[in-house]
Order: C-alpha cells, then sequence, then structure tokens
C-alpha cells in the first residue's frame, strides 16, 4: 500500500478580475453520449460567464479508475470529451470517488501523478487546500478577497485526514471556506446521509464552512436549512442518471437532470452577486442560489417545471 504523506499544500493565486466563476462536475467519468452532452453544455456556460477554473467531485473513471498515467481512459474519457477551446488552459481541481479507488492506491496515486503531466489536471495529493485571492471593484475602491477551498477524499476519510482539516480550519483567515468532497453528508437520494456521522457537519457549522460540494449521487440537489450555516450542493449529473431513484425525503431543491453547478464570487459586501445556479443540457438555470451566510430567503430561481414528483420520472 502506498499513500503519499505531503498533504499540507497551500497555493495563491491572485485572480487580477472582478471575482470568479468556477463550474463543478461530478460523476462525469463515463465516455457516452451524456458526457458528451454535459461536457459541451459546460464548455459553452464557461466561455459565456469566464470561468477561470473546474472542480471535479470524484468517479472522474467508470467503472474502475485507471491503471497508471498511461491508461487509454486518460484521452477517452477526459482530454478527447472536455476538448473544448474555453476549457483548455483551465485548471481542473480533482477529487477522488469511490470508482477512482477500484484499482486501489495505485489508481489513486496514477491520478496523482498524472499532475505532473497535465496543464490543466490538478491533482497533488488525496487532500489538500488552495486559497485564491480575487481583487473585486467597488466604486472607485479595490477589495481582496481570499476564498479557502479545501479538496477532502471522503472515501478513505480517518483519523489522520480528520485532524489536518481541523488544523487547516483552525489556522484559515480567510472569510470564504468551501470544502469539496464525493460523499454527501446531507442528501435524499440513494447515499442519504453518508458524512452526516462524522465530524463534519459540526466543523462545518464551527467554521463557518460557507459551502459544500460534492456528488455521488447521480443528479443535482442543494440542501440548506433555516439553522444550517453551510449550504450542501451535489454536483452528479456529469454522465449518468439513475432514473428510477427514489428520493427519501424533500431536498430544498433536486432535479433528476444532466448537468453542473456553476458559482460566482464578486464581492462580499455585495452578497447578491454571490450565487451558485445548477445548469442542465439546454445550458439553462434550473436553481440559483445566493451564496451567503444564514439567509433564509437563498432560492432566488426555482425552475418548478424541472421538480417533479418520482411518480413522473
Amino acid at each position: 500500500m502506498y499513500e503519499n504523506k505531503t498533504r499540507y499544500i497551500f497555493f495563491l493565486i491572485i485572480w487580477k478580475i472582478n471575482g470568479i466563476c468556477f463550474t463543478a462536475i461530478g460523476d462525469w467519468g463515463e465516455r457516452n453520449p451524456n458526457q458528451e452532452k454535459v461536457a459541451f453544455a459546460m464548455s459553452e456556460v464557461v466561455k459565456e460567464n469566464n470561468c477561470s477554473f473546474v472542480i471535479s467531485t470524484g468517479d472522474n473513471f467508470y467503472p474502475n479508475g485507471v491503471k497508471s498515467i498511461y491508461d487509454k481512459k486518460w484521452n477517452y474519457v477526459f482530454e478527447d470529451v472536455y476538448h473544448y477551446e474555453s476549457l483548455q488552459n483551465k485548471r481542473w481541481y480533482i477529487t477522488a470517488g469511490n470508482h477512482d479507488y477500484d484499482q486501489g492506491w495505485k489508481g489513486v496515486q496514477a491520478q496523482i501523478d498524472y499532475t505532473k503531466i497535465s496543464n490543466r489536471w490538478y491533482f497533488p495529493n488525496r487532500y489538500y487546500t488552495e486559497i485564491i485571492e480575487i481583487e473585486a471593484k467597488e466604486d472607485d475602491n479595490i477589495n481582496v478577497i481570499a476564498i479557502q477551498f479545501i479538496f477532502i477524499d471522503t472515501h478513505r476519510w480517518n483519523e489522520e485526514q480528520e485532524d489536518w482539516f481541523i488544523s487547516i480550519l483552525e489556522n484559515s483567515k480567510t472569510l470564504y471556506k468551501i470544502v469539496v468532497g464525493h460523499n454527501p453528508v446531507y442528501s435524499e437520494g440513494r447515499y442519504k446521509n453518508e458524512m452526516a456521522q462524522t465530524i463534519l457537519p459540526e466543523l462545518f457549522e464551527k467554521y463557518k464552512v460557507i459551502a459544500y460540494i460534492c456528488g455521488h449521487e447521480h443528479h443535482l440537489q442543494y440542501i440548506k436549512k433555516n439553522e444550517m450555516e453551510t449550504h450542501y450542493f451535489i454536483s452528479g449529473g456529469g454522465s449518468y442518471l439513475r432514473l428510477k431513484e427514489k428520493m427519501k425525503g424533500i431536498p430544498t431543491w433536486y432535479a433528476k437532470e444532466l448537468g453542473f453547478l456553476m458559482c460566482q464570487i464578486k464581492n462580499e459586501k455585495d452578497e447578491k452577486n454571490n450565487k451558485c445556479e445548477f445548469f442542465n443540457l439546454e445550458q439553462k438555470v434550473l436553481h440559483s442560489v445566493l451564496l451567503n451566510y444564514n439567509n433564509n430567503n437563498n432560492n432566488i430561481q426555482n425552475n418548478d417545471n424541472i421538480i417533479k414528483e418520482d411518480k413522473e420520472l
């Protein structure tokens, strides 16, 4: 068994633009017409909104990950699908899902090693963090906003990673903290509240994590209870949809559709410009959420004809 021990990774990037835009896509690693349609839709949204990077919420290669950096899946499932100009030279921040572990440690290590030969695939370790500073213009003033992204390995969550995660949160000085993993903390789909029994939701509230973005469920979902500080986004509609799946409760919002999430953070003092939106294959906004703290009026757009009862699907 091999496990990389270098986990305390910080990078500081200055985006000299008026805020940032990024997309998040998960469970995309099966080459099929659906994946290709989602890839095209995302490329168009990225181009239109000038998004800076892409986040993968895991299950990057079905059904059993990759064997090495020379695996044919790199081209067949990744490079040849996300080939659009708007997605070139855009960094992809990667997390691992359960299917990425089907080759054992060597499969995940192959994805880590691919970072060294790719100009966009970025997966330096099983879990890592990055701080991005952006310049946001407000009237005649320039404000610097720091956003910390923390990428965790929920499929191999253990005490060592938990200690690392707590240390990162305790030492964070940023206003916005966004955590990315594969398994959901809260969900009303097949996997229900997989990570809810861990310390994660407690830490999210204590350290004011504004958003947790994950996949694993093969659809799009948003959960936000009034007492929560954290917004929970599930973006797992990258290639494969479970149409017969029954929802086990009533989430804040969901759609059994293929698609992805796009988030924009522009100004910490003008939160109406900080939002996350779910898009479908037609590049249509299915649902839009204000990305702010403890505001009960987060849902700013809700396309009712997309949210259907299970019996209709």
